[in-house]
């Protein structure tokens, strides 16, 4: 998989996550992070032992060990590869029904070279069925350290689907303030404003959806955030201005948020071309 020039990969995801995560482990002293056998947060564990925790490829045990943690009071991180966290299912629906403060950081969700068995196209399908779940989706680096920052504040079990990519907004003017940006539960963003097409892009395909918005005239460009609760206010009121939805996102077709988006329309009575 080639990146683009304005995409930064896993590896420097997984290098903002390290730093901060030892800003948190600073920070609360009632933080802890656990992961089933990955390659992070190595730098940390020497001097944080009792708090950054691996528990070797325990998937399910992983999951059960993180919200018995939350449900202790703790603030917990648990991180995994989406591909595996599917071992984890009835763990994490017990994990949520618990309400605790868990949050999920979920790595490389994006179409794997991998094999059947390294897929993530089907897991958003999976964990959106578990009725206590937010999950949300950063399209871009400095989003996905404020959504990590958010959650710390969130009182309820939130997975973070963080793609294989995303882009690099270091240097980018936003729409809105991209420090101290205030991430409402929920809530999406409008990126550019538009009258002819919206386009709303999910995780991964942001860099081509903010080209497409720039090189064609009249595209809205909206950043749903959060998969689930979703913001249908936001995408209601776009799509009645254009009248045209574009969606891009990779997932199965029949279980993306894709799908969900249009029987959604499709039962508010509202008319537009997808």
């Amino acid at each position: 998989r080639k990146s683009a020039p304005d995409t930064v990969v896993s590896g420097q995801i997984i290098n903002a996550m390290q730093e901060k995560g030892s800003e948190y482990l600073k920070k609360y002293p009632n933080m802890y992070f656990v992961y089933p056998s990955l390659p992070i947060l190595a730098n940390l564990k020497p001097e944080y032992p009792e708090r950054v925790i691996d528990t070797g490829i325990t998937e399910e045990h992983c999951m059960m060990f993180a919200s018995a943690l939350a449900a202790a009071g703790n603030k917990v991180l648990m991180s995994i590869y989406g591909y595996f966290l599917l071992r984890a299912y009835d763990q994490l629906t017990e994990a949520c029904e618990q309400q605790g403060q868990l949050i999920i950081n979920v790595m490389t969700n994006s179409i794997s070279q991998h094999g059947p068995n390294h897929q993530t196209v089907y897991l958003r399908g999976v964990i959106k069925q578990t009725p206590p779940l937010s999950i949300m989706e950063p399209a871009m680096l400095l989003e996905y350290e404020q959504m990590l920052d958010f959650c710390l504040s969130y009182d309820k079990p939130v997975a973070i689907m963080v793609p294989y990519t995303l882009f690099n907004d270091r240097s980018v003017e936003f729409p809105y303030p991209s420090e101290g940006i205030d991430i409402q539960p929920g809530k999406g963003v409008v990126f550019k404003q538009g009258d002819r097409l919206t386009v709303a892009s999910l995780g991964s395909f942001f860099p081509e959806a903010l080209k497409l918005s720039q090189e064609l005239e009249g595209v809205e460009l909206i950043h749903p955030r959060f998969l689930k609760p979703f913001d249908w206010e936001l995408l209601q009121k776009s799509v009645a201005k254009t009248g045209s939805l574009l969606l891009l996102e990779e997932n199965a077709k029949r279980s993306s948020s894709a799908a969900d988006i249009a029987l959604y329309l499709l039962e508010k009575g509202v008319q537009c071309n997808i």
